[in-house]
C-alpha cells in the first residue's frame, strides 16, 4: 500500500514554522510522509528537523520603495514552476500551508494539480500571502473568533494555533546557572529580534535587576558584549530550551504574534505585551494586543509609549496582579489545534 504524503510550508518568520512542528509530529506519529517546501536561507530550514526538505525561490513584497519589489513577481513565478515539478515528483495527497511568502506559489502550484490545500492564518486579518491563497484553499483554518467574519463560511474552521507539545511538558532544561531565588521575567523579541524593545530593556536593567532575574532573547545578532549585571542572561533565539524558560518565568515581556500568544495561553503566564509598530508591519500585532487586552489577557505598551520608565512601571504592575492574571488566562478556551489540523489533513489527503 502507497504511503499518503503530506506537503508542508510555510516560513518566513518563527510564526510561520514552529506552528508546523507538532502538526509535522502528529502526522509522523501515524506513519505519514512528510515533505516539507521552504524558502531558500529560511529560518524554516533550521528549525524543521526529519523530514525531506526542499527550498524553492520567493518574492517578498516590502512595505517601502525599493527595486527588489520588481524581482518578487519573477521569483514567485519561478518558484510556482519549481513546486509544478516537485508535486509531479512526489504526489502530495494534500498540502498545508502555514502562511509567508514562500507559501503562495506553493498553494498556486498545488491548486493547479488538483491537490486539496489547507491554509492556517495565525493572526486576527489575514495576511497578504493568505489574502492571495484564500480562493485556491479547500479549508481555511484561523486561529481567533474574530477572524471569521473576514472569511467564506463554508471554507473556514476555527482551529486556534497549533502549539507544541514540549511548551505543556517541556523535555530539555538548561545547564547555565539561574537565579531560583527572584522572580523570572522572559523577555522575547520575536524570532527576528526587536530593537527598540532590546534597547528598551537594557536600559532598565539596572532596577529590574534588583527584584527580578531576566532571561532576555534578543533575536539574532542582538547579543550585547559587556554587559555585567548579575541575573542578566542573554541569548540570540532559544528552540528547544524555551518551554523550560517558558514555564520557568513569572512574567513575559514580548511582542504580540499569534503564536507566542497562544503559548502564553497554554502556559497561563502573566504577560506585558509590545506590539510590533505599524510602520514595520500591517498591524496585525497591534490587533491582536488590543484584543488580549481587551480580555483582560494581557497588559500592553505601545512601541510609542515605551521608555524604561513605562516598561518597569508595566511589569511592577502585572507582577503585582499576576494572580489574577492567571485566573483570567484559565478561563480562556481555545480548541486543540494540532489534533483538528491533523484529523482534516488526514481526511483530504488522497
Amino acid at each position: 500500500m502507497k504511503k499518503k504524503i503530506v506537503l508542508i510550508t510555510g516560513g518566513g518568520t518563527g510564526g510561520h514554522v514552529i506552528p508546523n512542528i507538532p502538526i509535522i509530529k502528529e502526522l509522523q506519529k501515524r506513519n505519514i510522509k512528510v515533505v516539507y517546501v521552504g524558502s531558500r536561507g529560511g529560518m524554516e530550514s533550521e528549525l524543521v528537523k526529519g523530514v525531506e526538505f526542499y527550498s524553492i525561490e520567493s518574492g517578498k513584497f516590502r512595505r517601502y520603495l525599493t527595486f527588489k519589489n520588481l524581482l518578487s513577481p519573477v521569483k514567485v513565478c519561478i518558484g510556482f514552476l519549481q513546486v509544478l515539478k516537485l508535486i509531479k515528483k512526489i504526489k502530495p495527497g494534500v498540502i498545508f500551508s502555514k502562511g509567508g511568502y514562500v507559501s503562495f506559489p506553493v498553494v498556486c502550484a498545488g491548486w493547479a494539480n488538483g491537490v486539496p490545500v489547507v491554509i492556517h492564518e495565525s493572526d486576527i486579518t489575514p495576511g497578504l500571502a493568505n489574502k492571495l491563497a484564500l480562493p485556491f484553499a479547500t479549508k481555511f483554518c484561523y486561529s481567533f473568533l474574530e477572524t471569521k467574519k473576514f472569511l467564506p463560511l463554508k471554507k473556514s474552521i476555527w482551529t486556534g494555533v497549533p502549539v507544541r507539545e514540549e511548551i505543556y511538558k517541556p523535555t530539555s532544561s538548561y545547564s547555565g546557572k539561574i537565579n531560583k531565588t527572584k522572580p523570572t521575567i522572559l523577555v522575547i523579541g520575536g524570532s527576528s529580534g526587536a530593537r527598540v524593545l532590546n534597547n528598551i530593556v537594557r536600559a532598565s536593567l539596572e532596577k529590574l535587576v534588583k527584584k527580578f532575574q531576566v532571561i532576555h532573547i534578543c533575536g539574532k545578532g542582538g547579543v550585547v558584549e559587556g554587559l555585567s549585571f548579575s541575573n542578566y542572561i542573554q541569548f540570540e533565539y532559544l528552540h528547544d530550551e524555551f518551554p523550560y524558560f517558558l514555564n520557568l518565568c513569572d512574567l513575559v515581556v514580548s511582542r504580540a504574534g499569534a503564536t507566542i500568544l497562544y503559548e502564553i495561553l497554554a502556559t497561563k503566564k502573566p504577560n506585558l505585551l509590545v506590539p510590533l509598530p505599524k510602520r514595520a508591519s500591517r498591524g496585525d500585532q497591534l490587533l491582536n494586543a488590543s484584543l488580549f487586552k481587551k480580555r483582560g489577557l494581557s497588559y500592553v505598551i505601545e512601541e510609542e509609549n515605551l521608555t524604561p520608565e513605562t516598561l518597569i512601571k508595566g511589569v511592577e504592575f502585572v507582577y503585582s496582579r499576576r494572580k489574577k492574571y492567571k485566573e483570567k488566562l484559565a478561563t480562556y478556551q481555545f480548541p486543540n489545534a494540532t489534533k483538528i489540523i491533523t484529523q482534516l489533513l488526514l481526511n483530504l489527503c488522497k
